[in-house]
């Protein structure tokens, strides 16, 4: 077991209540997980699987409700013996410290007194002065107008067409179908 290991785990037994200290310190303990490896017939591999798997829960590092999926997937036994190791080890082992384990797990609410603060700081009152430019002369009020001409374009008049021919002397185009007929012969 390196180093790290070690130290994660002693962090872990001065958290853990008594009662599963005193668990863990019983020798039986150990005779107790390998005789329903041996019973399930396990081989040595298996054998230690089961004890560190379950020694992990006993410490606190692993969730006693993710135990049963742990060890099935540790094993790589049938769904069967797994179900039978799983509610063995719950009867003798994990038999009234079940609860505290979970406690374990259990997340204290962080304590949340200076929430207003926090929030003030996420959303601070609007005070637009700070984008604002402190100068000594005041800035004057303009209003731009447009004094570029606008001119309505429309579409020339039957007037106006008639006004400008005179004026150039170009004659009229006919408009109307007899007009037409005349301009041909």
């Amino acid at each position: 077991m390196d180093s790290e290991t070690e130290k994660i785990i002693k962090e872990q037994l001065e958290i853990i209540p008594t009662e599963i200290k005193n668990l863990l310190a019983d020798h039986s303990l150990k005779d107790k997980i390998i005789n329903i490896g041996k019973k399930n017939e396990l081989n040595e591999e298996q054998l230690g699987t089961l004890q560190l798997e379950t020694y992990l829960v006993l410490v606190g590092l692993v969730h006693p409700d993710e135990y049963s999926e742990e060890l099935k997937d540790r094993l790589k036994v049938n769904e069967m013996k797994a179900d039978n190791i799983i509610n063995e080890i719950d009867k003798e082992v994990l038999n009234g410290i079940r609860e505290q384990l979970a406690e374990l797990f259990v997340e204290e609410p962080e304590d949340d007194s200076d929430w207003k603060q926090n929030l003030d700081f996420i959303f601070p009152k609007w005070d637009d002065s700070l984008f604002q430019e402190e100068t000594d002369t005041p800035i004057p009020e303009t209003t731009v107008t447009n004094k570029t001409p606008t001119t309505l374009i429309t579409s020339p008049t039957l007037a106006d067409t008639k006004a400008n021919t005179q004026k150039t002397n170009i004659p009229i185009k006919p408009t109307k179908m007899t007009d037409i007929k005349s301009n041909i012969k």
